[in-house]
């Protein structure tokens, strides 16, 4: 079942994030924020670490594992969270209205986060939106 417009579903869903070293990376940088992957960009000792964006964060080297650990946490965590409102998707990646099918079948992977959902729930789901077949 679609999410009614005024109902919000969120989840927190781990996604990727880069080490980028500064600034012999630079064109790998932009590659990566043109893909929206959040950065930690571990800045050389004799550098001027860069105006960093939303998705970014950096770190002198040498730096130390933890430091490096924690910050990429924080990254993820920021850049992580998945909300459903009726038909509209959002993401820290940007957002996309889905079809009726879409949205039911999302709103019931999202209830149940980590859990594995039979076909024959997600079908049911998806039932009143579109006819079922074997290869729904």
């Amino acid at each position: 079942m679609v999410p009614p417009p005024d109902q919000q579903l969120q989840q927190h869903v781990a996604g990727p994030a880069a080490l980028v070293h500064w600034p012999r990376e630079a064109g790998r940088r932009a590659e990566l924020a043109a893909l929206r992957i959040p950065r930690l960009l571990l800045v050389d000792a004799d550098a001027s670490p860069p105006d960093v964006d939303d998705d970014e964060d950096w770190a002198r080297l040498p730096v130390d594992e933890r430091d490096t650990a924690a910050r990429l946490a924080a990254l993820r965590a920021r850049h992580a969270t998945v909300t459903l409102t009726g038909r509209d998707l959002r993401t820290a990646r940007g957002g996309v209205t889905l079809s009726a099918t879409e949205a039911a079948a999302l709103a019931l992977l999202l209830r149940e986060p980590g859990a594995v959902v039979a076909r024959e729930r997600l079908a049911a789901a998806m039932a009143p939106h579109v006819t079922v077949s074997a290869r729904t």
